[in-house]
């Protein structure tokens, strides 16, 4: 019978849990310091709740309670792409999902945006009979409910839509048919639930990011129509309600990801070029109105989920090299201050057609992609920052919760912390004891 276990220590700062240091072993009462789990030293996953359906090319968005809600999509498990029309809420305080009301209509490649009083809309893309959708939603996090609100005038699969700083919403572009693409753009005011058009676009497009910009006008990057995959980009300007070209990307791209980053710049990564997907990026200077080629990601992708991280930097996680490729594992970040990327993977699960949220407490959800498995991303680097340095300790095999007091010749030190079994045994053995010590007040 074990008279000891394995005692490590994690830290968790505002941006997340870290495993740093401090262990002993069983069967060596002898005290040695050593690091568990180096992944998770400079960023790193770990497995959360499964999704309770899978969902593919459906959309997820963060609510203004901080859980995130999951919208409609289709399984991509076992061959089947028929769009759902479920709805599920992920709880980062509980680490758990739960099914919410669902959509009144199925479907996928749709576009969703966060309104200013809390509710979601969710507007357009493929229904389960194969016809592209005109019509809306408004999902309520206060009741868990759908509701229908005014259709569009033309249906659109993956259209971009944006928010605009007043609070109306900017819809332009998709796919209105199988072979048909669309220029027309239309605004939607969440006061009277109604669209009214505005200026067409001077292309049409689909599956091209849209991003508002510091100036409150709205750029159209790439995306793809009959012509095959675009360089062009458009901007919207909302006092003129018309739009202008603006300088072209240096390659084409369809269905890439954008994120905003520090002053106000536009990062465009990947998608798919004009002979398969890309592994080049793009940055897009409002000043200028230039693209200019920054570093490359180590892997081409698309359909991958992509989020800016609270520090500037740029997560991109999973997608796929092609469609008959599985979906990826892999993930990068992108630095701006260097232009370089870092591989941070793998990711538990690979992820194809899949999303990246950024959660409140700096951490990043990745979920969706032809699989039910969650990941999340934890961005901090303890490099070069204050760790308490823990005195390892042998701790009796049936302590299961008690106060213990960190020792060490830094400002963490003589931190009170609490004991507790470790549940995560695809992680860590069933014989570790995990010591949490709360640096704020953001949940793990």
């Amino acid at each position: 019978m074990r008279d000891n276990i394995i005692l490590c220590f994690a830290v968790s700062f505002c941006s997340g849990l870290f495993l740093c240091s401090g262990a002993v072993s069983a069967q060596d009462s002898s005290a040695y310091a050593s690091t568990y789990m180096a992944d998770h030293i400079g960023g790193g996953w770990s497995r959360t709740d499964a999704m309770p359906y899978a969902q593919t090319y459906g959309d997820q968005i963060l609510l203004a309670n901080g859980k995130v809600l999951a919208a409609g999509g289709a399984p991509g498990v076992g061959g089947d792409w028929v769009p759902r029309a479920n709805s599920a809420i992920y709880d980062p305080l509980s680490g758990t999902w739960s099914m919410t009301g669902e959509m009144n209509v199925a479907r996928q490649q749709h576009a969703t945006v966060l309104l200013r009083d809390g509710r979601v809309l969710v507007a357009g893309g493929v229904g389960s009979d194969g016809a592209f959708l005109d019509s809306a939603e408004l999902y309520d996090p206060e009741t868990g409910m759908w509701e229908m609100t005014a259709a569009m005038r033309i249906g659109r699969r993956l259209p971009s839509m944006v928010m605009l700083n007043d609070g109306r919403v900017l819809v332009a572009g998709g796919a209105s048919s199988a072979k048909t693409y669309t220029n027309m753009a239309e605004i939607y005011d969440p006061a009277t639930g109604t669209w009214t058009r505005t200026g067409s676009m001077n292309t049409s497009r689909t599956n091209g990011p849209g991003m508002l910009l510091a100036d409150g006008n709205v750029l159209v990057i790439g995306g793809g129509n009959e012509d095959g995959n675009l360089s062009s980009c458009e901007l919207y300007d909302v006092k003129t309600r018309s739009w202008s070209m603006t300088g072209s990307l240096n390659y084409k791209h369809g269905g890439s990801r954008a994120a905003h980053l520090p002053g106000g710049k536009v990062l465009l990564v990947g998608g798919g070029g004009e002979s398969g997907a890309l592994s080049v990026a793009e940055v897009y200077d409002p000043a200028t109105g230039q693209w200019t080629e920054t570093g490359s990601m180590a892997e081409v992708r698309y359909i991958f989920g992509m989020s800016a991280l609270k520090d500037g930097r740029v997560l991109v996680a999973g997608g796929q090299i092609e469609w008959s490729h599985p979906p990826l594992t892999s993930a990068e970040v992108y630095d701006p201050a260097t232009g370089i990327w870092s591989s941070v993977g793998p990711m538990g699960s690979g992820h194809g057609g899949n999303t990246a949220i950024l959660l409140p407490s700096g951490k990043v959800l990745v979920a969706g992609g032809e699989t039910y498995g969650t990941d999340l991303y934890n961005p901090y680097n303890i490099a070069g920052s204050a760790v308490p340095n823990v005195s390892p300790a042998v701790v009796p095999a049936n302590a299961m919760m008690r106060d213990v007091t960190i020792t060490g010749n830094n400002s963490h030190a003589g931190v009170t912390v609490k004991l507790k079994k470790a549940g995560v045994t695809d992680i860590m053995p069933e014989n570790v004891n995990v010591v949490n010590v709360r640096m704020c007040n953001a949940p793990l």
